[in-house]
């Protein structure tokens, strides 16, 4: 009768562990696409939902399901009350995420992402040399200021780090085009050093064409 119970006791506990496992993976997984496709940068795409309302309720039906479906496999494991209301509730929250997570996901897939970028407006320039962003490839001026990021040396102009900081999901450094290092801009590319060395080489070299 003691062995009966010692295997009865090892089941169980390897019960708990394989549980415990499968409850800390779904919580890694989950979080993880919910940050980045629910709390990432939202400013420069958006969904159209106009044509893919039957694959957000098929999402959303089938996530429902998947949660009754673990609720009863609780129901079978035969957990006390306080670890039964826990599971439970770790279930769905977690569910809730994956399910906003994988829903914006399908939508991807399926087409359903916009994006809003405004195309970038080349200024006219005349003819020869000029000094320009090696990002978008136009030429610095007053309009289009070279900003200096300190932290590597490297200039881009403004319009083109502040699409890149739109970009980026943690938008109090900015990542370097060229090297990735990155430069602490406080949310806002106007905390950026402007390179007043390359602006006033550009208009020396404008003022000499006049």
């Amino acid at each position: 009768m003691g062995i009966k119970l010692d295997a009865n006791n090892e089941r169980c506990y390897h019960n708990e562990d394989a549980l415990s496992l499968a409850l800390y993976t779904y919580f890694f997984f989950s979080t993880m696409l919910f940050g980045c496709f629910i709390l990432g940068p939202s400013e420069s795409c958006s969904f159209n939902t106009t044509h893919h309302n039957n694959l957000i309720v098929a999402s959303v039906l089938m996530h429902v399901g998947l949660f009754f479906a673990s609720w009863r496999a609780v129901d079978l494991l035969e957990y006390d009350g306080e670890i039964y209301y826990l599971l439970v509730f770790s279930q769905f929250l977690y569910g809730s995420f994956c399910a906003s997570s994988s829903t914006e996901i399908l939508l991807m897939i399926t087409g359903a992402l916009e994006s809003f970028w405004e195309p970038v407006k080349e200024e006219p320039e005349g003819d020869g040399f000029k000094i320009e962003c090696k990002v978008c490839y136009l030429g610095y001026s007053k309009q289009r200021v070279p900003k200096l990021l300190k932290d590597c040396g490297h200039t881009v102009c403004e319009d083109c780090a502040g699409r890149i900081l739109q970009k980026q999901w943690y938008k109090t450094d900015l990542s370097c085009p060229f090297c990735q290092t990155k430069t602490f801009v406080n949310w806002s590319t106007k905390n950026l050093i402007t390179n007043y060395e390359v602006l006033n080489l550009v208009m020396k070299m404008k003022r000499r064409k006049f």
